[in-house]
């Protein structure tokens, strides 16, 4: 055979590459929550005078995290069929652990020359505590009331968030691919992930919501640091990722004063919160529903 008819052929089953599922269009509204979630969370940390309401930057980033891994895990379920869990963990894993690497490794050297002993052995249970994603259970053990946190706290204590977000990762992945898998033989994907999606999404923000009311009243290190207590969070910006709003009816126009309506109810509970307000409780309603106000807006 000719080497120009072996050159030309073509494979007999060639089949083009999948696009990306997880790429997104650039979101400023989405740019503008984080921005203000981090100067509001340095602001409570530095004890800023008249921002004593810093700390709901926290839930901005739970609600922006729920909508965003949602999206990408449902978008990639409806493309394909399926989600690639092993491919969604290295994603996340690239995007957190370099940082947090680099932090810990700086506490655990500092602390080794400039802690005592006792307080040493502290340090190294924060340390691999926060490796492990558990953070938050360790200062939950300890009784840590986040808010009226002092000069004695650990250096690792804004690690608890971040542990938070990591185990709702490793819960929420795995239950939208088992959604994903069982509906994958309807007719249209979408139409059956979707609702199934919802109702499950729905039903744990419930169940939630009404565990961080009664542990408002009852413990507040495990309303404020425990999973369970801050899942609605993830829930709500799940939610509005996972409902067509694009649907609804009226001009698009009466999205922009909600999008500054929630923009000022944030700003509003930075300037009247502080560490005696019951946390989360009701209170965080507002600064949740309001970042969801602000994605509503720019979706």
């Amino acid at each position: 055979m000719p080497i120009t008819a072996l050159a030309t052929r073509r494979p007999a089953h060639h089949v083009p590459a999948p696009r990306p599922a997880h790429r997104t269009r650039f979101r400023p509204d989405i740019e503008g929550l984080r921005a203000f979630a981090v100067l509001a969370v340095l602001a409570f940390h530095a004890s800023v005078p008249g921002l004593a309401g810093g700390f709901v930057g926290v839930d901005v980033f739970l609600v922006v995290s729920g909508y965003l891994i949602t999206g990408l895990l449902v978008r990639e379920a409806v493309t394909t069929g399926r989600i690639r869990l092993g491919e969604f963990f290295a994603r996340r894993a690239r995007r957190l652990l370099p940082s947090a690497a680099v932090v810990l490794v700086a506490v655990a050297a500092a602390g080794a020359w400039l802690t005592v002993p006792l307080r040493r052995t502290d340090l190294e249970n924060d340390v691999v505590a926060a490796a492990l994603s558990v953070a938050n259970w360790r200062f939950v053990r300890q009784r840590t009331d986040y808010l009226a946190a002092g000069q004695d706290e650990s250096p690792l204590l804004h690690f608890w968030s971040l542990a938070v977000e990591e185990q709702f990762y490793l819960c929420w992945g795995p239950l939208l691919a088992l959604l994903a898998l069982l509906t994958a033989r309807a007719v249209r994907r979408g139409r059956a992930l979707r609702p199934a999606a919802v109702a499950v999404t729905a039903a744990l923000t419930l169940v939630s919501f009404a565990l961080s009311l009664r542990w408002t009243d009852d413990s507040v290190s495990l309303a404020y640091l425990g999973t369970p207590s801050r899942v609605w969070q993830f829930g709500v910006g799940a939610l509005l990722a996972l409902l067509p709003w694009h649907l609804l009816p009226g001009p698009r126009v009466l999205r922009v004063p909600c999008g500054w309506a929630g923009a000022g109810a944030l700003v509003w509970c930075v300037l009247r919160y502080d560490a005696s307000t019951p946390y989360p409780g009701y209170a965080a309603l507002v600064p949740t529903l309001a970042t969801a106000a602000v994605l509503l807006a720019g979706a």
